[in-house]
């Protein structure tokens, strides 16, 4: 099927794409609530494991999944290893 629409092109790549990488420090949104998650809802990207959806190692040693839409960004990782 040929889509001719800009808009659902660019919707596309959009969801194609990793909004976030290992190591970047984040936090799960208010209004998303598990017993899993620490006070600070704090915690860092381990891996993409699905289209959007990221293991996060949180401050309480807890790993959880949760989709991009259900965290935010605080401190993008830097690259420091570069074989």
């Amino acid at each position: 099927m040929t889509c001719r629409s800009k808009d659902v092109i660019i919707m596309v790549m959009e969801n194609e794409r990793d909004f976030f990488q290992a190591g970047d420090l984040v936090e799960i949104t208010d209004g998303t609530h598990t017993d899993k998650l620490p006070p600070n809802r704090t915690g860092l990207i381990l891996e993409r494991v699905a289209n959007s959806v990221y293991n996060i190692k949180f401050t309480n040693g807890n790993i959880l999944k949760f989709h991009r839409m259900f965290i935010r960004l605080i401190n993008r990782s830097k690259d420091v290893y570069k074989p």
